[in-house]
């Protein structure tokens, strides 16, 4: 157990290091804090409503533009609509159906890749056989079936890009696994009568 945590720590410690010193993560993760800010408070930043038509008011530039205006920063569209408040709205979309389809993805790619990479054998070969199957289909024609097939929704949505993404992490756990199975903690787990369950949630997983 204190191998195990001091593993964990370790890499923690790793990765936290190693994003301080990456400016395109940094960025990409202020970006993300934007994104979700404008999720949860879009009423109290956006600055029009974004469904409101003011014709008059068509094609307005950005107000770092000849004709702009600081009443619509990023200028208006063809019905006259608040681009910047359309923007902050479309966030909120954006964000909740891409948060559903990660974390749809990650548990069953994680969990397929826990499995896969523990039991081996058959097991392995069937779960990376499926992996290579939905690797060969490609992406585009595969959500245009499911949605032919299932309907445009929210969630059939999110299940096209949950469906596209689960092999990513499958594939990347499984080879973790492979290497953290022979790892001196989890054998002495094994000999000291651990359950397979207990082994793979406690030692493994984390």
């Amino acid at each position: 157990e204190v191998a195990n945590d001091y593993g964990a720590t370790n890499t923690r410690m790793r990765f936290r290091r190693a994003l301080q010193q990456d400016l395109v993560a940094m960025i990409g993760i202020a970006i993300l804090v934007v994104a979700v800010v404008c999720t949860l408070f879009p009423s109290q930043l956006a600055p029009r409503d974004p469904i409101k038509q003011n014709l008059r008011g068509r094609f307005i530039p950005p107000f770092w533009m000849e004709g702009g205006s600081l009443d619509h920063p990023l200028g208006t569209d063809q019905l006259g609509r608040d681009l910047l408040s359309r923007i902050i709205y479309g966030a909120r979309i954006s964000v909740i159906i891409g948060s559903f389809a990660v974390l749809l993805s990650a548990v069953v790619g994680i969990l397929l890749g826990l499995i896969s990479g523990f039991f081996g054998r058959i097991i392995d070969s069937i779960i990376m056989g499926l992996t290579e199957i939905q690797l060969s289909v490609p992406y585009i024609l595969m959500a245009i079936a499911i949605i032919a097939l299932l309907g445009p929704n929210f969630q059939n949505l999110v299940l096209v890009l949950a469906v596209s993404g689960w092999t990513i992490y499958s594939k990347l756990v499984r080879a973790q696994v492979l290497s953290l199975r022979e790892e001196v903690y989890v054998l002495a787990a094994g000999a000291m009568g651990c359950k397979t369950p207990r082994i793979i949630s406690k030692h493994i997983l984390p």
